[in-house]
């Protein structure tokens, strides 16, 4: 099958395509006298399930694992189960909120944002994740980051400011950073690879870390898989 054929049997276009071949997820044949990809009914069986995989938000490095047995299907799938309860009680902590305020301002009363602010660094404490606002700062600094940036504010991140800002920093010092931040986060952490590109697991979620360069120096951006 060529690659158009297999866009439309799957669903997926040639550029996802190409790229899941460029992560190593599928290894369509060459023919060796035109140099074109040929790909099998294995190959679009196997996009189905990196297709379906990626809709649920399984990271690539996982679907990987899974492939090669590093990792069963059943454990990652309770793997995300795991992080969907957590991100479901994250949900039902924001509602409670939004129910409090709506209710309160009803019966005629003031906003005192001090006060739901306090009550909310309790439930950060606790573990839950409110909204990260330094997505504002990067919405209106994307203009001197540089291209791209769009797609980083649509992921889930947030920013790590380096010691010192004004060098660009080294492999040890980007894992010590972020080794400082996720130790005063109090939650489960490993890093799983400290090479670049460098990753890291927080509270079950899978992230890169990036090094850009904003108006006060170099900072660390670190964004979900």
């Amino acid at each position: 099958m060529t690659i158009k054929e297999v866009e439309q049997k799957v669903g997926i276009s040639k550029q996802n395509i190409r790229f899941y071949e460029k992560e190593g997820l599928i290894t369509p044949c060459h023919n060796q006298e035109n140099g074109y990809r040929e790909y099998t009914d294995e190959d679009v069986i196997q996009l189905n399930g990196i297709k379906l995989f990626r809709k649920l938000g399984i990271s690539i490095a996982d679907i990987i694992k899974m492939q090669q047995n590093e990792i069963s299907i059943y454990d990652c799938m309770n793997k995300y189960a795991e992080i969907a309860m957590i991100k479901i009680g994250e949900m039902e902590k924001q509602k409670h909120f939004f129910d409090k305020i709506a209710q309160r301002i009803s019966l005629g009363y003031e906003l005192n944002a001090k006060e739901y602010l306090d009550d909310m660094e309790t439930e950060e404490r606790n573990g839950t994740k409110f909204f990260n606002i330094v997505f504002d700062y990067i919405t209106k600094a994307k203009n001197y980051l540089g291209r791209g940036m769009e797609n980083l504010i649509m992921k889930k991140g947030f920013d790590i400011e380096l010691d010192e800002a004004l060098s660009y920093p080294s492999d040890a010092k980007i894992c010590e950073a972020i080794e400082k931040y996720c130790d005063q986060s109090l939650n489960k952490f490993e890093f799983t690879s400290r090479e670049r590109p460098i990753t890291f697991c927080l509270s079950g979620v899978l992230y890169s870390a990036k090094v850009v360069m904003a108006r006060g120096g170099y900072i660390l951006l670190c964004k979900e898989i």
